[in-house]
This record gives C-alpha cells, structure tokens and sequence, in this order.
C-alpha cells in the first residue's frame, strides 16, 4: 500500500511543482551515463510496477506486478522491450506486452535522489512519471 501512496503522490506532481523544489534536467552527457546498464523501476499511478535493467546493446526483458488485477495470470507479467537516447538526451523506451505496445520518450530531471521523466521540458504543466535507476 506503501508503494501504492508513493506512486498516486507522484503521479499527480507536475513539472512546475518539482522545478519549484529545485529539480535540475539532465543533461545528454548525464543521461549517457545514468541510463546504460541502469535497473529501471517505474510505478503507474494505478500502482503497477515494471522493472527491466538496460544492457549494453539496447534491449531488455521487463517484468510487472498489477496489484489492481484480480485475474492471476494478468497480476505477473513481462514483455521485451528497447531503449534508446533520443535527442537532446531523452531517454526512450518501446515495451511489446502481450496487450500491446507501449512507447514514450522523456526528458529526465533529477530532484534529490528521485529522477522524474516528462514528456516535454518546455511545458510546466507536464505530468512527472517517477523513474528509479539503480547501479
């Protein structure tokens, strides 16, 4: 329920509200060195959790919990999945579940330990989606 809280806290921050406390953007060179062979965790608002490690050559098996299903075989899931730095050192992911394909590019931003991705650095109004990179 801990994770779950966390999840709907930040989901309903915005960009304007994490510059306010100080968050930074990454630059591309920060991006390069934070994001390859990173583990990645990302919750939803709903509170599902994905998890994948980035390797070297781009690509990733991600694994999810939906605590919200109650349908066993659809509460664990994995898909394959890719990254990518973008431009101006978004970091993109493309995931292939079984229910579909999922793709987004962000633009990351560090505030104390915590990075969030946004879709666009340029409208503060933009929600955040929390991102965990763990070495």
């Amino acid at each position: 329920a801990n994770a779950l809280a966390l999840a709907q806290e930040s989901s309903r921050l915005k960009l304007r509200d994490i510059l306010a406390k100080g968050a930074k953007q990454l630059s591309a060179e920060e991006v390069q060195q934070l994001v390859p062979g990173a583990k990645v965790t990302s919750v939803s608002a709903s509170g599902v959790t994905r998890r994948w490690e980035n390797s070297a050559d781009g690509k990733f098996v991600a694994f999810g919990l939906d605590p919200t299903t109650t349908t066993p075989r659809m509460r664990n899931f994995q898909g394959l999945g890719s990254w990518r730095i973008g431009d101006n050192g978004k970091y993109c992911v493309t995931l292939e579940w079984t229910k579909g394909t999922e793709q987004w590019c962000r633009v990351l931003f560090k505030l104390d330990d915590k990075y969030y991705g946004v879709k666009s650095a340029d409208d503060e109004n933009a929600d955040t989606h929390e991102l965990e990179f763990r070495r």
